[in-house]
């Protein structure tokens, strides 16, 4: 038989299951809620995703060359070095969401009456965060082979181009002889 104080406990129970019904209940709107925010949020910034990937890749290959110099000079890898790429990511990133809300609320219809480019803004500030870290990894390189960095392999590489390009026209130049 049941008294008093067990039907108490009883209650106390199904009030206590029924709370966490209603709980798990406002955990799932939650995680709804915030699903639909961030797909927004994707969506949003859906026309300048390929430029946030070409940041993205711009600082991994700095990371990479990095990692390359500093193994090559015999310096030890320090993950606080790791930790700066990522801060990067976040400021560069941050900056490009920047420019596309000016861009898109601003500046992309004015833009668009004299240059048929779309957030040209946006492209600007993707360029600028590009060449800092074309320079980061520019003089990385440079520091790894006794200051010869980007432009004098890409000088090398022309000058070979152009001595195959003058073999060729002599080998067909011959052949139609």
């Amino acid at each position: 038989m049941f008294t008093f104080q067990d039907e108490k406990v009883v209650e106390d129970i199904v009030m206590m299951e029924a709370n966490i019904d209603n709980n798990n209940k406002n955990i799932l709107n939650n995680m709804t809620t915030i699903k639909s925010l961030l797909i927004s949020l994707l969506l949003f910034f859906a026309p300048i995703q390929a430029l946030f990937l070409i940041v993205l890749f711009s600082v991994i290959l700095d990371t990479i060359f990095g990692i390359w110099s500093s193994k090559k000079l015999g310096k030890p890898l320090i993950s606080r070095k790791f930790f700066r790429a990522a801060k990067k990511m976040f400021i560069y990133w941050s900056g490009l969401a920047l420019a596309f809300f000016i861009d898109k609320f601003i500046f992309n219809g004015i833009m668009l009456h004299f240059f048929s480019i779309d957030f040209a803004f946006t492209k600007i500030a993707t360029l600028i965060f590009i060449s800092i870290e074309l320079f980061s990894i520019d003089e990385k390189i440079k520091n790894a082979n006794d200051g010869k960095g980007i432009w004098f392999y890409t000088k090398r590489l022309i000058k070979l181009a152009k001595s195959v390009k003058e073999e060729y026209k002599e080998l067909t130049k011959k052949d139609k002889e």
